[in-house]
C-alpha cells in the first residue's frame, strides 16, 4: 500500500498559492498574533543604555623548564580563558559582593542579592572578529546602573584575572625550585662520577691537556698531513719530468749513470737529521732544539740540490734548446725529488709510532669515550642548572609584577543617550517572523492533513473513477418566491415540502446540477451492454452527503423521463423522508413484513417519473431484514417494473447494512466529503465491499469548496457558471 501522505505530482507555484488561500485565515492569525507582539514590545519597550570597557590581551610567550620532555608552555591565553572566568561563580560573586558594598556606600541603597544577580544577567563578554581585544558590556535602563555595573566588573575581571597569574606564577616558583634542586643533585653526582673515572684511570689519559687521546690524534693527524705533501709533491715531480722531457731532454742522460759518493753522503746525513727532529717533535719544551734542526735539514737540501744539478749538467748532450729555462725546471725537478724523499721517510716514521702507541695503550678508546660522555653530560646539567636559577629569578618576579594577562585599553564611560531602537528593522523582522510562521504552520496543517482533497487522492488511495465533484449547494432564496423561466421548471412541479439541498432550489443550468447530470451520464457509461438498472449509495463515515446525492441523482434520472425510485434502506436513522418533506410510514419495512404493498408504500414527491420509499418503522434487526429472501424479491419486482432504483444506506464503518445489499444490486456508487473523509477510512470501506465482491462504479467527491485555492474545483465551478449564466433580459 502506498503511503497515503505521499506526494503524487511535483508542486507548482499555483498549488503553493492555493495552499496559501485554502489556510488563509491560520497564516492571518498567526500572522496577526506575532506581529501585534512586535509592535507592543518595540513601542513599549523602555529605553536601553550600554556601558563598554574595552582589554587588550597581552602576548607574553615566557617558557617554563621540564626536565621530562622539555615542554614549552606559553602564557598568552585565548578568549575562551576569558570567557570562562566572565561565566565563573568566583568572578560573578565578586561582582555581586563589589555591588553591594558600593550601594551601601555610596549610594546609601540596600542592594538585595536577586537585585544584584539580575543586574549581572545584564553583563556580556565579546571577542572581535580577527584582534586582540576583549570587549566588557551592560545594558541597563539606567545610564548610572550601565556606568557603574561595567566599571565593577572590568575591575573584577582584571583582579580575578591578576589573581589567577599569580597563583599560576607561583606554581612556576615552586616547581623550578624543585626542578632546580634536582638539577644540582645530579650535577654533583655526575662531578663525583667523573673524578671517579679520572683517578680510576692514568692521568695521561685524564690529563687537562687531553692525555693519551690528544696524543694519539695528533700524532693521526701529523701522518695525515704528511700524507697529503707527499702526494701533492709527488704531483709535481711527475709535471717536471713531462715538461723536461718535452724539451727532448732525456731522463737517463739527465739522470745520469748513478749518484756520487758526495751525494749519497749528503743524503744519509739528511735522513739522519730527519730521525733525530722526528725524535724530538714527540717531546714537549723542546721547540728551540726543532727549529736549529729544520734550519741544518734545509741547508742540506739546498747544497744537495746543487750538487745534483751540477751532476746534471755534465751529462747534458746539449740538445737543449733554452738552457736556462732547462737549468731551472731541472733544479724545480731535483727539490720536488728531495722532497719526497724526505717526506716519504718522515710518513714510515709516524706509520710506526702510531702502531708502538696503539700497542702500548689498548684500552685508550674506549676510556677517551666515557669520558669524553661524563664530560658532555656535566656540561648539559651545568647549563640546565644555569637556565633553572635564571628562570626561578624571572618567576619570582612575574610573581610580583603580573597584569593577569590583560590591560584595560579603554575604560568605561558614562552613556549620555540610550541605544537606537531600531523600530523599522524590529516590525520588519516581527512582519517576517509572522507570515514565516503562519505559512510554516499553514504547510503543516496541510502536510498533516489526511483527509481526501483531490482526485490524485482517489487515483492514488482508492484507485476507482471519479464519477463528479460536486460542490455545495447554496440555493437562491428568490428562487422558492418567483420562479424563474428555465427549462427545468417548465418541465417539473417544484416540491411541495422539499429541502433546500435538493437541486430543484436551483437554476435549471446551474452548475450544480449539471454536475449531478454529468454524474448520471457517467453512471449510463459505465456498463453500456448491461445498463444499471439498481445501485447503492453508500459513504463511509456519516455526515459525508451520501443521502443528499442520492436524492438528487434520483431527481437526475427522474428529469430524462426514466421512471425512478428512491428506496431508504438506512433503517437505523433514516433520512430521505426528512429531504423530500414525506411520511416516515408507510415504508420499506412495513412492505417487506407485509402489511402494505409496494404500490401503497410509494410516495409522489410532485416530480413526474420519481416516486419515494420511505424507511418505516425501525426493524430490531435490520441486517437480517436487508439480507432476507423478501428483500431480494423486493428488488426484482422494482428492477422489472421501473427504469433505475437508488437505495440509500447506512455507512458502511458503521453497520455492514450496505455490504450486505451491495451483493443484490448491480452497482455501488461511494460518497466521499471534501476535506473530511480520512484516506484511511475510505479504503476500508472500499476493501470491505471488494470483499463482498460488490460492483463498485465509482466514487462522488460531495462538497468541494468553489472558492479561492481549491484550484480545479473553483475553476470548473466559475467556468460553468459563466457558461450556463441565464441571458440578459435586455
Amino acid at each position: 500500500m502506498e503511503q497515503l501522505n505521499a506526494t503524487y505530482k511535483e508542486l507548482t507555484i499555483r498549488d503553493y498559492i492555493d495552499l496559501v488561500f485554502r489556510r488563509k485565515w491560520l497564516i492571518i492569525i498567526s500572522f496577526s498574533i506575532v506581529f501585534a507582539f512586535s509592535v507592543y514590545y518595540t513601542f513599549t519597550r523602555p529605553p536601553v543604555y550600554e556601558s563598554v570597557a574595552t582589554f587588550i590581551i597581552e602576548n607574553n610567550d615566557a617558557a617554563i623548564p621540564m626536565l621530562n620532555g622539555m615542554k614549552v608552555q606559553e602564557t598568552y591565553r585565548p578568549f575562551e580563558f576569558y570567557h570562562a572566568i566572565f561565566n565563573s561563580r568566583i568572578f560573578k560573586s565578586l561582582v555581586i559582593e563589589n555591588l553591594v558594598i558600593h550601594a551601601k556606600d555610596s549610594l546609601n541603597l540596600k542592594l538585595s542579592s536577586a537585585e544584584a544577580w539580575d543586574m549581572i544577567s545584564r553583563l556580556s563578554i565579546s571577542n572581535p572578529e580577527y584582534s586582540d581585544f576583549v570587549e566588557l558590556r551592560s545594558k541597563t535602563n539606567d545610564p548610572h546602573s550601565a556606568y557603574l555595573l561595567t566599571s565593577i566588573a572590568s575591575k573584577a575581571l582584571k583582579q580575578r584575572c591578576q589573581e589567577i597569574d599569580q597563583e599560576e606564577s607561583k606554581n612556576i616558583v615552586t616547581f623550578v625550585e624543585n626542578q632546580k634542586t634536582q638539577a644540582q643533585g645530579d650535577l654533583e653526582r655526575v662531578e663525583r662520577v667523573l673524578q671517579e673515572f679520572k683517578e680510576r684511570t692514568n692521568s695521561l689519559v685524564a690529563g687537562e691537556n687531553g692525555g693519551l687521546l690528544k696524543q694519539l690524534v695528533e700524532m693521526e693527524g701529523e701522518l695525515l698531513t704528511i700524507q697529503t705533501q707527499r702526494e701533492l709533491a709527488e704531483t709535481n715531480l711527475r709535471d717536471y719530468e713531462i715538461r723536461l722531457k718535452k724539451m727532448e731532454i732525456e731522463y737517463d742522460a739527465a739522470k745520469g749513470s748513478g749518484e756520487s759518493k758526495e751525494i749519497r753522503k749528503m743524503r744519509a746525513e739528511i735522513e739522519e737529521l730527519e730521525d733525530i727532529r722526528n725524535g724530538l717533535s714527540q717531546l714537549t719544551g723542546k721547540n728551540g732544539k726543532i727549529s736549529s734542526l729544520d734550519e741544518k735539514i734545509s741547508e742540506k737540501k739546498k747544497l744537495l740540490v746543487q750538487s745534483m744539478l751540477q751532476s746534471v749538467r755534465s751529462n747534458d748532450n746539449g740538445k737543449t734548446d733554452d738552457r736556462s729555462l732547462w737549468e731551472k725546471l731541472q733544479e724545480q725537478k731535483l727539490t720536488e725529488e728531495l722532497n719526497v724523499y724526505t717526506l716519504r721517510n718522515r710518513e714510515r716514521y709516524y706509520i710506526s709510532l702510531i702502531e708502538n702507541f696503539k700497542k702500548k695503550h689498548p684500552n685508550m678508546l674506549e676510556h677517551a669515550i666515557k669520558l669524553t660522555r661524563l664530560k658532555r653530560s656535566k656540561a648539559v646539567h651545568e647549563n640546565l642548572y644555569s637556565f633553572l636559577l635564571e628562570k626561578g629569578e624571572e618567576a619570582k618576579i612575574e610573581a610580583a609584577t603580573g597584569t593577569g594577562g590583560i590591560r584595560i585599553v579603554d575604560p568605561p564611560t558614562r552613556p549620555t543617550r540610550p541605544n537606537t531602537r531600531n523600530t523599522v528593522k524590529k516590525l520588519l523582522l516581527g512582519l517576517l517572523l509572522g507570515l514565516g510562521l503562519g505559512v510554516g504552520l499553514a504547510f503543516l496543517r496541510d502536510y498533516m492533513d489526511n483527509t481526501i482533497r483531490s482526485a490524485d487522492d482517489i487515483k492514488h488511495t482508492l484507485n476507482i473513477p471519479l464519477l463528479g465533484a460536486i460542490p455545495v449547494i447554496k440555493p437562491n432564496a428568490a428562487l422558492n418566491k418567483k420562479m424563474l423561466a428555465a427549462p427545468w421548471h417548465e418541465k417539473q412541479t417544484p416540491l411541495r415540502n422539499g429541502t433546500s439541498v435538493l437541486i430543484t432550489g436551483l437554476r435549471a443550468k446551474d452548475p450544480i446540477v449539471e454536475t449531478y447530470r454529468g454524474v448520471r451520464t457517467n453512471l449510463q457509461f459505465a456498463s453500456v451492454d448491461k445498463p444499471v438498472k439498481s445501485l447503492i449509495v453508500t459513504s463511509s463515515s456519516p455526515q459525508e452527503g451520501k443521502t443528499v446525492t442520492s436524492a438528487n441523482l434520483a431527481l437526475t434520472y427522474a428529469e430524462v423521463g426514466m421512471n425512478t425510485v428512491l428506496v431508504d434502506t438506512d433503517l437505523r436513522k433514516p433520512k430521505i423522508h426528512k429531504v423530500f418533506g414525506l411520511k416516515k410510514t408507510p415504508g420499506l419495512m412495513e412492505c417487506l413484513v407485509g402489511e402494505n404493498s409496494i404500490r401503497e408504500v410509494m410516495q409522489d414527491v410532485g416530480v413526474p417519473n420519481l416516486k419515494v420509499i420511505a424507511a418505516g418503522k425501525s426493524p430490531p434487526s435490520p441486517a437480517q431484514i436487508l439480507s432476507s429472501q423478501k428483500m431480494q424479491t423486493l428488488i426484482k419486482t422494482l428492477e422489472h417494473e421501473n427504469d433505475i432504483i437508488i437505495f440509500d444506506t447506512p455507512p458502511l464503518i458503521a453497520v455492514t447494512d450496505p455490504v450486505l445489499l451491495s451483493t443484490q444490486v448491480d452497482g455501488v456508487i461511494m460518497v466521499v466529503r471534501f476535506e473530511k473523509t480520512d484516506k484511511h477510512l475510505a479504503q476500508n470501506s472500499l476493501e470491505a465491499l471488494k470483499k463482498a465482491r460488490a460492483n463498485v462504479i465509482g466514487l462522488v467527491l460531495n462538497y468541494t469548496a468553489n472558492k479561492r485555492g481549491y484550484g480545479y474545483y473553483n475553476q470548473y465551478y466559475n467556468y460553468t457558471s459563466y457558461y450556463y449564466e441565464e441571458p440578459s433580459r435586455n
